[in-house]
């Protein structure tokens, strides 16, 4: 890209040598005022949130290692869902197929089925493949894996499931002078904020034991005020 175009950009990457690293710009005539932002030290990840027009947006950036990928990516998210308001839009290399069916030449997954299952819990954010979601019987790949002897789609755009409608066109582009191909999105941000339509409980929550044992002790306390043998079962669930 020209940087010409681009007054503002930033940068996570690593001191340990130029093979991590990720980063995200933004065009000079885009007024997008930066919130807050979360930099790995390692060059892994980078989340910006700030606000467009009268949107909020959260993006991302992650570059994942190839080995553990399953929790590296659930400690990564939980991690950005701590810092996301608004529209989130993630893209980046992840390492790895999210549906390997559809996403490998081959139709299988170098990974454990046991990791694979792990993975869905991707899903707890409510993250959609846009690419995948607007090609659903298409086989393209990003990537040539030498190891696996297998094409694959390991870089993706995630959007939140409710935001779909707003896509316009995404589309992979074909690269020279990298082993990666490039994932683009078209997005139409609303400028008057929809209200959620669904709502769904976000699993990583639960993974807090703080959370729980709150959850518990408002459950206890709720039953013990309600549960006085006047009240049906029924009306009490």
């Amino acid at each position: 890209m020209n940087r010409q175009y681009f007054s503002n950009w930033y940068h996570s990457g690593s001191n340990s040598g130029a093979s991590k690293g990720v980063s995200i710009w933004i065009r000079k005539n885009v007024p997008f005022p930066i919130m807050e932002m979360c930099v790995d030290s390692e060059g892994r990840y980078l989340f910006i949130k700030g606000k467009l027009g009268n949107s909020m947006l959260t993006l991302g950036n992650i570059y994942a290692s190839n080995k553990e990928q399953t929790p590296w990516l659930l400690e990564v998210l939980k991690r950005l869902s701590q810092l996301t308001k608004g529209t989130l839009i993630l893209g980046g290399d992840f390492n790895v197929d999210l549906n390997p069916l559809m996403d490998t030449s081959s139709g299988r997954s170098s990974l454990r089925f046991q990791t694979l299952v792990k993975l869905t819990s991707i899903c707890s954010l409510q993250l959609d493949d846009v690419w995948r979601t607007l090609h659903p019987s298409v086989k393209d790949f990003t990537h040539y894996s030498t190891p696996h002897n297998s094409h694959q789609i390991i870089d993706y755009i995630l959007i939140p499931i409710t935001h779909i409608q707003h896509c316009n066109s995404s589309s992979i582009i074909s690269q020279v002078l990298s082993d990666h191909s490039l994932v683009e999105l078209t997005y139409s941000i609303p400028f008057s904020p929809h209200a959620t339509r669904c709502w769904r409980l976000n699993g990583l929550q639960l993974k807090s034991s703080q959370n729980v044992g709150k959850i518990k002790r408002h459950l206890a306390e709720f039953f013990e005020a309600k549960d006085n043998g006047e009240v049906s079962l029924q009306t009490l669930w």
